[in-house]
C-alpha cells in the first residue's frame, strides 16, 4: 500500500479527507478511508504500554513526526493534522498524530467514524438516559447491518464518550475542527492505559497505531456525578476493579443450587430493577441481572458466567453489576430472593420432618 498521510479536512467539506503521498501529490477521499490510509505504515513495531493523565499531554509538531519515521514529502505542504507529545518517565516522548488516536477512542470505525464526522456526534448511536439512577447510556442507533462483534466493541467506548463531559466535548472539537480544515481534537480529562505501536528512537517513540485499554473518569468530569472506570477492550480484566465489591456479596440459592430468576421472582423484584424511572415500556435485561447472579454466587469469572448467554457481553454484565451495586438495587434484590428462597428451605424442611 503506498504511504500517505493526512494533511487534513477539506474546508466547507469536513467529511473529505486530504492526504499527501511522500512524492507530494495530493488526493481527496472520504471518511472512510480515514481506517487505513493517512499514517505511514511502519515495519517491525515496537510496542510500548503507556499509563497517565490525558492533561500532560502537549501539541506537537508534523514535520517533526515524519522526519521521526525518517519520511519526507516532497515539495511544500500545509499541514493540519495535529500531533501530540506524550511525556514518559526520563524526560523521553511518544509523538502520536490525532488519526492513530482517533482510530483507538472511536472504534469500530465502520460505526463510529460517521457519527464523529456528523454535528450531533455520538447521538447519532446512543443516549443518555437521565431518568435512570445513575445515568446510562443506552445504544439504540447501531444497525443491524454491522457484525455483533462490531456492535458490541462500540457498546464499550460508548458509555465513556457520552458519561464523561470532556470526551463528549472531544467528540464536538473534531467536527468543529474538521469545519475548518483540521484534524484534531481537544483532549479529555481523565486517567488512561493506552498500548502504543511504533518506531522507538530512544528518547522519542514515534507511534503508528494505538489500542486504547481503559480511562479513569473523575466525579466532576463524570454525568452520572460519580467517579467511573471504563474498561475499552476485551483483555482487559474488569475483575480487577469489581474484585473488592464482589467480596462478600452473598446469593441466596434455589435448593437445587442454582441462582436464576423464576417468573415469580421476576414479578416481586421487577419495580425495585427498573429503579426510578418506573418506565413500564422499557424492556428490562433479565438475562443481564441472572448472570450477575450466576457470577456472584459461582465465583466463576465474568467472562465464564456470560458464556451460556448469548445476547449478554461480559461488558453488559460488568458494567450493570457496577451500577446496581452502587445504586442499591443489587442489594434490594438480594433481600427480597432471600425471604422468597428462604421459605423454599423451610417449606423443604417441613415436608422432611
Amino acid at each position: 500500500m503506498e504511504q500517505t498521510w493526512a494533511l487534513g479536512t477539506v474546508v466547507g467539506s469536513p467529511r473529505s479527507i486530504e492526504f499527501v503521498n511522500f512524492s507530494g501529490e495530493l488526493s481527496v477521499v472520504s471518511i472512510d478511508a480515514l481506517r487505513d490510509v493517512g499514517v505511514p505504515n511502519v515495519t517491525r513495531l515496537c510496542r510500548l504500554p503507556y499509563e497517565g493523565e490525558f492533561s500532560q499531554w502537549e501539541e506537537g509538531a508534523a514535520e517533526n513526526y515524519l522526519e521521526g519515521l525518517c519520511l519526507r514529502i516532497g515539495g511544500p505542504v500545509d499541514h493540519r493534522h495535529q500531533v501530540l507529545v506524550v511525556p514518559r518517565e526520563n524526560g523521553k516522548l511518544i509523538h502520536v498524530p490525532a488519526l492513530v488516536l482517533i482510530r483507538a477512542f472511536y472504534k469500530p470505525a465502520p460505526i463510529m467514524f460517521p457519527a464523529l464526522f456528523h454535528p450531533v456526534g455520538m447521538d447519532l448511536l446512543s443516549f443518555v438516559d437521565r431518568t435512570s439512577t445513575p445515568a446510562e447510556v443506552v445504544a439504540d442507533g447501531l444497525d443491524r447491518r454491522y457484525s455483533i462483534e462490531q456492535r458490541e466493541t462500540a457498546k464499550k467506548v460508548l458509555p465513556w464518550l457520552q458519561l464523561s463531559r470532556s470526551a463528549e466535548t472531544m467528540t464536538q472539537s473534531v467536527w468543529r475542527n474538521a469545519c475548518e480544515g483540521y484534524l484534531g481534537f481537544s483532549r479529555p480529562l481523565g486517567r488512561t492505559r493506552i498500548v502504543f505501536h511504533g518506531l522507538d528512537q530512544g528518547n522519542d517513540f514515534f507511534a503508528t497505531k494505538a489500542m486504547l485499554l481503559s480511562v479513569s473518569v473523575l466525579a466532576e468530569d463524570s454525568v452520572t456525578g460519580r467517579s467511573e472506570q471504563f474498561f475499552l477492550h476485551g483483555s482487559v480484566d474488569p475483575d480487577a476493579s469489581c474484585r473488592a465489591s464482589v467480596q462478600g456479596v452473598r446469593v441466596p440459592l434455589h435448593r437445587d443450587g442454582t441462582s436464576g430468576l423464576t417468573l415469580i421472582e421476576r414479578e416481586l423484584v421487577e419495580a425495585v430493577l427498573r429503579g426510578r424511572t418506573r418506565r413500564s415500556d422499557r424492556a428490562l435485561r433479565w438475562d443481564v441481572l441472572n448472570v450477575v447472579l450466576e457470577k456472584l454466587s459461582t465465583g466463576r469469572s465474568w467472562k465464564s458466567s456470560t458464556t451460556s448467554f448469548n445476547a449478554v457481553s461480559q461488558n453488559d454484565a460488568v458494567a450493570a453489576f457496577r451500577r446496581w451495586y452502587a445504586d442499591g438495587r443489587l442489594g434490594e434484590i438480594l433481600q427480597v430472593l432471600e425471604g422468597v428462597r428462604g421459605r423454599e428451605s423451610l417449606e423443604v424442611g417441613a415436608e422432611l420432618a
